[in-house]
């Protein structure tokens, strides 16, 4: 056999290397390029869908809020108040209806959500775990079932969801005298003989918006007028719910009072 020359014999070593696949070590460093780059792209796309995913959700919370504000502040600006009064006839007593805790609410409205408007008791109140606001309206109260809880709690009433995605919801209620302010955690109509002057709205933890706080200040536009008086002047047709006034000829007024004042309430 005939020995090949030095010259092909380099030859065929240096086809023989330019053939050779690549090495373990730049697999792996192929494949840890590979990755890096596939999981950048990934982190890209999550934080997009993340960051659209929470404006929409911001977005639906703020909205929600502000169908829950929109709904408070119509029902408590126009809180019915003197000369329809809660009438106790045992104790022939009366005084405004409005009872109110730092997670309860309850008042007599001219605005209600069910049955076409006109009068109502409203009741908002903080419950469960995680907390909700639920809203409840009772219609066909007279001023006599108004001093009786249990009555006033056998009356059938429509109840709805009106805000969650919080972690912290309570009232204030506002005494004013037009020169001193002071807020309080509770109020009850028929001891104060009056009702507040407004009424706040605090949320905490609100979930879409950063568990920010939230806060809105509601005044209560209530108007007395000389026709309409104060408690006890308010004519009764119904038998149990006379109010202690014996003549009806002149002042069954219906009784909602009158809501005076604008829209400025937002705290």
């Amino acid at each position: 056999m005939t020995a090949l020359p030095t010259t092909a014999k380099r030859r065929r070593r240096c086809k023989a290397g330019h053939a050779r696949g690549l090495t373990l070590l730049e697999m792996i460093l192929s494949l840890t390029i590979v990755a890096l780059i596939v999981a950048l792209v990934s982190s890209g796309f999550n934080l997009a869908g993340t960051a659209i995913g929470g404006g929409e959700r911001a977005a639906e919370q703020n909205q929600r809020i502000r169908l829950a504000t929109d709904i408070m502040t119509r029902q408590i600006k126009s809180t019915v108040g003197p000369p329809y009064c809660a009438w106790d006839e045992e104790e022939d007593y009366e005084w405004p209806y409005f009872q109110g805790t730092r997670h309860d609410l309850a008042f007599v409205t001219a605005a209600a959500q069910s049955g076409g408007g006109g009068l109502a008791v409203v009741t908002y109140r903080v419950q469960g775990t995680p907390p909700q606001l639920l809203m409840a309206e009772a219609t066909g109260v007279d001023r006599s079932i108004l001093a009786q809880p249990e009555r006033l709690a056998e009356l059938p009433a429509q109840e709805a969801l009106l805000l969650s995605g919080f972690s912290e919801l309570h009232f204030e209620y506002l005494l004013s005298d037009g020169i001193e302010n002071e807020w309080f955690e509770a109020w009850d109509g028929r001891e104060e003989e009056e009702l507040p002057t407004a009424v706040k709205v605090v949320i905490d933890g609100i979930a879409g918006l950063g568990g920010s706080l939230w806060t809105h200040q509601i005044p209560i536009m209530v108007a007395v007028t000389e026709t309409q008086g104060e408690c006890g002047d308010f004519g009764d047709d119904d038998d149990d719910g006379g109010g202690g006034d014996d003549d009806d000829d002149d002042d069954d007024t219906g009784g909602t009072g009158t809501p005076v004042g604008d829209d400025d309430g937002a705290g």
